[in-house]
């Protein structure tokens, strides 16, 4: 256990107290006055040196002093410097042994200004500060300075609730719970009625808490899946016939579409074989080409028969041109060119000849073929004539079959629709026995798990309580929904913390510093506020020192009591 005292004292330019130095040496002390006299400046001093706070629990408040106007006074520097004595039981070796030191600490704020702003700086002005913090006059930063003092004494949070009996009160109600249930001793799960069938229900992994919290949430899931279903089935009824056997029926509708397509391909049949092909094979219609290369032919002929007769022509009368007028004697001999002309005339001739008789011939097989393809068209037309209505009739009843294929395979495509809405209602239908039965279930077992939580908040909260003599935790509110929900509010002979009086706030703040002091291994120095009002001040294994209002005392008195 350490035990921690304060010897010495030294205040300057702190709030109202100008320079004032206290000696305490280690004894329970009294600092009494009238009213605005300085005395919880000493106690708001004490804190903001040693925990950065005030008696209120604030970390931000005037540590400044004013003039006579209410402006801070400039230049000047804010100090506080506490002497501790450090008595600590060191067990060794199975030896017990007491070890005493003493050692001091300083903080101290100036205005951060330069020595040009310093001048400039108006009256009224509120300058930027800085803090300086001292071990043993050694100058360390605010983090490492609260470090080592934690280390010397306790960390600065713990000093602050061990040294003002208010100021674990002042703390958030999640941070008191913390407090209580690490000093006072947690209750295992194990030692709650109930626990081997929450274990089953929870698993190694989860806590009761984690279990409780993921079935709630489970539960809200399925009870929304749930309150849908209904109106979701309600709008898939009206689709379908919900206990129809549409298997069935499509069954029939394809075996009637089978049929059908069936007499289909067999009228297709009938018809290809019937009228694809005509009864009389018609051949190509007679060409004219033939003619027509004769014709051609014939007119080249004749147009070369008449060149060679002009050539002849020609010839002769360039023979008689060549005669002696006189005698008749013939001068140029043409008569081998003549001979030479009635030969290729003859050739032309001939020619002519033959392509006359060839186109005569070529034109009477033309007339015959023509004659015959007129015949077999006139058959054909015939036989046209008698057939046309029975396959009018074939292709009547070919495409009324195609409309009953069609019709089927529109009933066939709404059975099927019908047989999928079906599904999803019975699908919809099993899910809710489902939900149902697993929302039965899990309503067991958070009915369960609930109510050993609650068993287990009644287990902590006894098990703190028992160690508090006037003040009575309530740690858990029930809820309008049966849940508890974590709170700490602090009853005092069954009247709230915040409604009794300032003797009740202090005994009871004494008693949980007593407490926590065990708990922490520290006893440290312990202020009271409003001594006035504790006529019965609990003891208490700590040095106190009271601050009391008496009106005899109009400067500060401070003795050893």
């Amino acid at each position: 256990m350490r035990t921690i005292t304060l010897n010495k004292m030294r205040i300057q330019n702190f709030k109202g107290i100008e320079n004032l130095a206290i000696s305490f040496d280690g004894k329970n002390t009294l600092i009494a006055g009238t009213n605005g006299i300085g005395k919880s400046t000493i106690a708001d001093a004490y804190l903001w040196a040693t925990t950065g706070k005030n008696m209120a629990g604030n970390a931000r408040f005037e540590v400044r002093p004013r003039d006579k106007q209410g402006n801070e006074v400039h230049d000047v520097i804010t100090s506080v410097e506490c002497e501790f004595r450090i008595a600590e039981k060191l067990v060794e070796e199975n030896s017990e042994f007491i070890t005493k030191y003493t050692f001091t600490i300083k903080r101290e704020e100036l205005e951060d200004l330069t020595e040009k702003a310093k001048q400039e700086l108006k009256p009224e002005a509120i300058a930027p500060k800085k803090s300086y913090y001292f071990i043993d006059n050694a100058p360390y930063d605010a983090k490492i300075f609260y470090g080592k003092l934690g280390a010397i004494m306790c960390d600065k949070d713990k000093f602050s609730i061990l040294s003002n009996p208010m100021a674990f009160f002042m703390l958030k109600d999640s941070e008191q719970r913390e407090i209580l249930t690490a000093a006072c001793g947690d209750v295992s799960d194990s030692e709650i009625d109930g626990y081997d069938k929450v274990r089953e229900i929870c698993g190694v992994t989860a806590t009761p808490t984690e279990r409780r919290d993921g079935l709630q949430k489970t539960i809200k899931a399925t009870k929304k899946r749930l309150d849908e279903i209904p109106a979701r089935v309600d709008s898939l009824v009206g689709l379908c016939d919900e206990y129809a056997d549409y298997d069935g029926r499509i069954a029939e509708l394809e075996k009637e579409q089978a049929e059908v397509k069936a007499q289909g391909e067999k009228l297709k049949g009938e018809l290809k074989n019937c009228f694809g092909i005509s009864g009389v094979m018609l051949p190509p219609e007679p060409s004219h080409m033939e003619i027509e290369k004769l014709s051609l032919h014939l007119d080249t002929a004749q147009m070369c028969l008449d060149i060679q007769k002009r050539k002849l022509q020609d010839a002769i009368e360039q023979q008689e041109k060549g005669k002696c007028p006189n005698c008749g004697y013939i001068l140029t001999d043409n008569s081998f060119k003549i001979g030479l002309f009635e030969n290729e005339v003859e050739e032309a001739r001939q020619d002519l000849d033959n392509t006359k008789s060839e186109l005569s011939k070529a034109q009477a097989e033309y007339d015959a073929a023509m004659q015959e393809y007129n015949a077999k068209v006139a058959e054909q037309a015939k036989v046209n004539d008698t057939s046309a209505q029975e396959r009018k009739n074939l292709e009547t009843c070919l495409e009324k079959l195609r409309e009953r294929h069609t019709e089927l395979s529109v009933e066939i495509s709404k059975l099927q629709q019908a047989k999928q809405v079906q599904a999803q209602i019975k699908a919809l239908r099993d899910e809710q026995k489902k939900l149902d039965s697993e929302f039965a279930a899990d309503m067991t077992k958070l009915d369960i798990i609930s109510m050993f939580l609650i068993r287990k908040a009644e287990a902590v909260v006894e098990n703190i309580n028992k160690r508090f003599e006037r003040v009575k935790f309530k740690l858990f509110d029930m809820q309008t929904n049966g849940e508890l929900k974590s709170c700490c509010k602090a009853l005092i002979d069954g009247v709230s913390y915040a409604n009794t009086n300032t003797a009740s706030k202090v005994q009871v703040g004494i008693e949980l510093i007593k407490l926590l002091s065990e708990f922490y291994g520290v006893i440290a120095p312990v202020w009271v506020d409003d001594k006035e009002s504790v006529i019965d001040l609990p003891s208490i294994d700590a040095q106190t020192i009271c601050l009391k209002v008496d009106e005899q005392y109009q400067e500060l008195h401070i003795k050893a009591v």
